[in-house]
C-alpha cells in the first residue's frame, strides 16, 4: 500500500469537507496524530468519530489503528519524532504510560533496524575467536562485565577494578590477565 500521505493527496478531491480538515490536521500533525486516540483526533478537527474512521477507510485502511501504524515509518522517514515529551506529561500514569510507549518505540526501531546476517556474522566470528575482549564505558560498562566470566577475566566497571578497589593492575599486570 502507499504511504498515507501520498493517498491523501491523490483522493484529497474525493474526500467530504469534514474529511477534509481531518486530511489537512494529519498533513500538518502526523507527529500528533498517531499519539491520538480517534476521539481525540475528531475532537481536534471539529469533526466526529465516524468521520474520521470513513477518512480512514476512505484512503484504504481498515481501521484508525492501521493508519496510524502507517503513519510511523512516514514519520521516521520525514525525520520526525514519535516519542511522548515524558516532561509534558503531568500524572504519575501518563508518565508510565508515555514510558512505555518510548521504550517500545526504541524497541521496534532496532528491532526493525537489525541486520541479521551481520549478528550472524560477528556470532561466527566471536565464537571461532581463542580469546575475546570485550570493552565497554559509562553504562556499557556492564556489558563487559556480564559477557566475560569473573573467574578467567579482569573487568572494569566505571574505572574501577571487580571488588570496588580503585588501584588498577600495572600495563604488564593488565596485559598478562588479558593473555591468560
Amino acid at each position: 500500500m502507499k504511504s498515507p500521505v501520498y493517498l491523501i493527496n491523490r483522493r484529497y478531491n474525493d474526500l467530504r469537507k469534514s474529511e477534509k480538515r481531518v486530511a489537512e490536521f494529519v498533513q500538518k500533525h502526523m507527529d500528533e496524530v498517531v499519539l491520538l486516540s480517534l476521539q481525540g483526533l475528531a475532537d481536534k478537527c471539529g469533526t466526529s468519530d465516524a468521520t474520521v474512521l470513513r477518512f480512514c477507510r476512505s484512503l484504504g485502511y481498515q481501521s484508525f489503528s492501521d493508519f496510524k501504524t502507517a503513519l510511523v515509518p512516514e514519520l521516521l522517514r520525514s525525520g520526525q519524532s514519535v516519542a511522548i515529551d515524558l516532561a509534558e506529561e503531568k500524572d504519575p500514569l501518563s508518565i508510565k504510560d508515555a514510558f512505555l510507549h518510548n521504550i517500545n518505540l526504541q524497541n521496534e526501531s532496532t528491532i526493525k533496524n537489525i541486520d541479521f546476517e551481520i549478528i550472524q556474522n560477528v556470532a561466527k566470528k566471536i565464537l571461532k575467536a581463542g580469546r575475546t575482549v570485550i570493552l565497554g564505558m559509562g553504562g556499557s560498562a556492564g556489558v563487559g562485565e556480564d559477557a566475560s566470566p569473573a573467574s578467567t577475566s579482569w573487568t572494569s566497571t566505571l574505572g574501577r577494578p571487580p571488588g570496588g578497589s580503585t588501584r588498577h593492575p600495572s600495563p604488564r599486570r593488565r596485559s598478562r590477565l588479558l593473555e591468560g
